[in-house]
């Protein structure tokens, strides 16, 4: 069939594109996307060949920007808590493996960061991949130099065991040994240096390296990978023979790359130990990928199978459904109970018959042996079996007669005596051949007398074992909709009670701002803010993801492990996790695709009108022409000029509003500061039943730079000395970014969205314009322009991450201004050397206070400065490029440019692709 003819009508739609670009479905969305980068595929193909002509070299760049903007984003997502808190098994259960991340119930299995991300390689034998970055040696000299250190202070506490598990002694110890597991204590110090450690072959080649793995099947990279990131128990004594070398001391971060769905839309689960971990260089890096965490609070609360009905039905209320179904178990129960005790006297007898039977069976085999000898004797040889030289068991008799008087409908047999249950008196001797046969019947007799006993037990018996085996059933079914009602019921409680606890703590904080801020018009009846709303907005799961694994036909080694309470995969709360975890990416992704779907859609319109060249310009003289070129100069000039305005305004009131609720509340918070750290520091240096830390702990924190996780728990000197002036500029500080900011960007996008429209309509009001056969197509681009200046997302996330690295400038002023004095204390050693550190501190804090709150407010101020900027420069890129792209558009329907005037095989594989690009937009709905 011939292609239409060229600049057919059906050429100019784009119908189904630009209805495309104004989706908020994502599936949709991110559909579109895949059938405009294959188009954009088939473009390339047919301008390659005339890649070296500046115009073509020209919209192939342009393809490759466009293409560049579907590629996916990162939205890292942080799982912090406690250790033995089951993250790492959540972590497995969202991505749907069974381990790939390590998980072990006895101990904290993975003891690095670990990162897990898409893995974009469809080689099968890569499909689980990891990379391991390791310390460099310079951040392992510093760890040694600490650990060292620990250990030398452990040495000089007399009487106490300074090498326990719960010493910093005993810690940095285990630590030294985990990765130089032959030496011992004596050795450590006698013969070796923080420096000479770090240059054993064993560790040389590691550090500052990246290791990668990669396997086929999760259990092999499970295998590979647990080599690395688990921390094993030791030992205080020499190297056992089963000790190796540990690797996880020495990591800093582990990458791991899997095809799990949940991260296909560019979610990263980071899986973070702890920002309190006592290697330096994993502290820091976790403290980096806090930073890059989104805004969303998710709350999740693992392990909703640990729980026993007993318990949690004394906390359910009365009128609950568990109670009235935990009293239907406890009848049928006993109902079981005793169905089960009619039942087994039955079931006795029944064996006992088996038994006697074959018995029975056994004398008959050797008469009827003995008999089937064809000689002329006129006696055989009978032997007896051993097994009948004694009479049945009295019990079984007695259970048979007491069953008899219970089961028995027909007493034409109960007459039967004990003697017809007595098997033959065993004998060795010749016997004639018709005794023989007499006693042969006479045993097949009593065998038939009990099989036809035991057929009518079996009729009695078996109606009794369908109705205990449907009991059993309807008692386990009952209980584990007890365990479910009480999980649903825990579940549902705890939600909304968590949810609470959050607004809660919101509205402390804002009550103690505001006092702080005024105390004489301090009203704490005064809401705030809308902590409903504040509640409502914090999402919580509770889940069970053993209890996921189990049901989705995982953990094949606890096969005898119950979960009771579990109806269905859904009510282990997984799967609406895995929901939310992809709706966290959801306005992202939709966003991105929006604006590539948006600027294919005027790449197009570009490329139709040079294919359809001669249909497009206006058919005007020179000076015309030049005339009309010029009104759109003007036009597009005053547009840049009012949208420049527009912005100019914008940046002016987002400085007012830091200035008014951020930076001018610096001064009084500095002044209240610089009195609590006093506070702070004395704190530090009281007793310990007074809240004070202990000499080795508190010099422990001076050495690693302010920063310590030991026995008694974890110490940062840096943030209790930032937190009274952060927390004074919480409240200004959260409600402009969090609520008038956001709001401010979003009024900004509809303002530039109607001044575009304006300009529309006087591009529409311009007689000699709408005479061009393309002026419609081209006005109708405008549209998808008009709805990119209201997407305001990215703007948002570009403002976030600028006021949050404003925010956590004042902690590293802090630090920058403590350090000398941690370097200092850290030194200190002998008799009275904590005297001398907490003289010492306390002079140097006083000394300091003032100047390192004005660095850090300083700082900050800058950065929301070059925030503002950022934001700026970015809204005026865009709005550069979409004006641009305007005023292309505008002037191409004036100027005659037939780029492919040479090229006639380009322009008919551009022909039939954009003839036929709609079509495939087409097939998404």
């Amino acid at each position: 069939m011939d292609a239409p003819a060229v600049g057919s009508a059906d050429l100019m739609k784009l119908d189904w594109l630009q209805k495309l670009a104004s989706e908020t479905s994502p599936s949709k969305l991110e559909s579109g996307t895949e059938a405009g980068l294959q188009i954009l595929e088939n473009i390339k193909s047919a301008l390659v060949d005339a890649k070296d002509v500046a115009e073509i070299a020209r919209y192939l760049k342009t393809i490759h920007d466009i293409q560049s903007q579907a590629s996916t984003q990162r939205t890292v997502v942080g799982v912090v808590g406690s250790t033995g808190a089951g993250k790492s098994s959540v972590i497995n259960a969202v991505l749907d493996e069974e381990c790939i991340v390590p998980t072990n119930c006895m101990r904290a299995c993975t003891a690095v960061i670990t990162e897990i991300q898409y893995n974009d390689s469809e080689d099968p034998s890569q499909k689980y991949r990891t990379e391991i970055h390791f310390i460099s040696k310079e951040e392992w000299i510093k760890e040694l130099r600490i650990l060292f250190d620990d250990l030398r202070n452990g040495a000089h506490q007399p009487g106490h065991d300074h090498m326990g598990n719960d010493t910093e002694a005993g810690v940095a110890y285990s630590k030294i040994r985990s990765v130089y597991p032959d030496l011992t204590r004596d050795e450590i110090f006698n013969f070796h240096t923080p420096h000479g450690l770090a240059e054993q072959p064993s560790v040389r080649g590691l550090l500052g390296s990246v290791k990668v793995l990669t396997a086929p099947l999760a259990k092999d990279f499970s295998s590979l990978l647990g080599k690395y990131v688990d921390s094993k128990e030791k030992s205080r004594g020499r190297k056992k023979e089963s000790e190796v070398m540990e690797f996880w001391p020495l990591i800093k971060v582990v990458k791991i790359f899997t095809r799990s769905p949940a991260l296909a839309s560019g979610l990263v689960l980071v899986d973070l130990p702890g920002t309190q971990d006592s290697n330096a260089a994993r502290s820091a890096m976790a403290a980096r990928y806090i930073e890059q965490c989104t805004g969303f609070v998710t709350v999740i609360c693992s392990k909703t199978d640990d729980i026993t009905a007993t318990e949690a039905l004394k906390s359910l209320p009365e009128d609950e459904q568990a109670h009235q179904l935990y009293e239907q178990q406890q009848a049928l129960e006993a109902k079981l109970v005793k169905t089960q005790e009619e039942h087994g006297p039955v079931r006795q007898e029944i064996d006992d018959c088996t038994k006697l039977i074959e018995e029975y069976q056994k004398e008959i085999d050797a008469i009827e042996s003995a008999l089937s000898i064809e000689d002329n004797e006129p006696e055989i040889l009978f032997s007896s079996p051993e097994s009948l030289k004694r009479k049945p068991r009295a019990a079984a008799l007695k259970a048979r007669k007491r069953s008899k008087t219970s089961f028995d409908s027909d007493d034409s047999e109960s007459e039967d005596s004990e003697d017809d249950y007595e098997a033959p008196e065993a004998r060795q001797e010749s016997i004639s051949k018709a005794d023989a046969q007499l006693h042969l019947r006479n045993v097949k007799s009593k065998k038939k007398t009990l099989l036809d006993r035991k057929e009518k037990l079996n009729r009695t018996a078996k109606p009794l074992h369908k109705e205990i085996k449907a009991l059993k059933c309807q008692v386990k079914d009952l209980s584990s909709r007890v365990i479910n009602e009480c999980i649903k019921y825990r579940n549902g409680y705890s939600r909304p009670a968590i949810q609470q606890q959050f607004a809660d703590g919101i509205r402390e904080l804002d009550q103690d701002n505001a006092a702080q801020r005024d105390a004489d018009s301090f009203d704490p009846d005064h809401e705030e803010r809308d902590y409903a709303a504040v509640a409502s907005a914090l999402s919580v799961f509770c889940v069970s993801a053993r209890a996921y694994q189990k049901l989705s036909g995982r953990l094949e080694k606890d096969s005898h492990t119950p979960f009771k309470g579990f109806r269905g995969i859904e009510d282990s709360g997984i799967p609406a996790l895995q929901r939310h975890a992809l709706s966290i990416t959801q306005s992202v992704r939709a966003a991105n695709c929006r604006k590539f779907l948006n600027d294919l859609s005027h790449l197009f319109v570009t490329l139709m009108m040079q294919v359809v060249v001669e249909e497009k310009p206006l058919k005007l003289a020179d000076k015309e022409k030049e005339q009309e070129l010029k009104f759109i100069e003007r036009a597009v000039n005053e547009l840049r000029k009012d949208i420049g305005l527009s912005i100019l305004r914008a940046c002016q009131a987002w400085r007012d509003l830091i200035r008014v609720h951020i930076t001018n509340k610096f001064s009084l918070a500095m002044r209240l500061a610089v009195d609590d750290v006093t506070t702070t520091v004395d704190s530090w240096a009281q007793p310990k039943v007074d809240g004070g830390l202990p000499a080795q702990t508190y010099r422990a924190t001076c050495v690693r730079d302010g920063v310590f996780k030991g026995a008694a728990g974890p110490h940062d000197f840096n943030k209790e000395l930032s937190e009274p002036l952060e927390k004074r500029l919480a409240q200004g500080w959260e409600r402009v970014f969090s609520t008038h900011f956001p709001q401010r960007l979003d009024a900004l996008g509809e303002e530039l969205s109607r001044k575009l429209k304006k300009f529309q309509v006087k591009m529409e009001q311009h007689p000699i314009m709408k005479q061009s056969l393309w002026y419609d197509f081209v006005a109708r681009q405008i549209l998808p322009f008009e709805e990119l200046f209201k997407e305001t997302k990215y703007l948002k996330a570009l403002a976030n991450i600028g006021q949050k690295e404003a925010s956590r400038l004042i902690k590293p002023a802090i630090y920058e201004a403590m350090k000398s004095a941690y370097e200092h204390c850290g030194q200190e050693s002998g008799m009275g050397c904590f005297k001398r550190i907490k003289e010492y501190m306390d002079a140097h804090v006083g000394s300091v206070r003032t100047t390192m709150f004005k660095t850090a407010t300083t700082n900050a101020k800058a950065r929301l400065d070059k925030m503002v900027e950022e934001v700026a420069q970015e809204i005026e890129k865009d709005t550069d490029r979409i004006i641009g792209l305007v005023e292309e558009d505008y002037k191409s329907l004036v100027v005659d440019r037939d780029i492919f005037k040479a090229l006639t095989a380009a322009r008919e594989s551009l022909h039939d692709i954009l003839f036929t690009a709609d079509k495939q937009f087409r097939r998404i709905y």
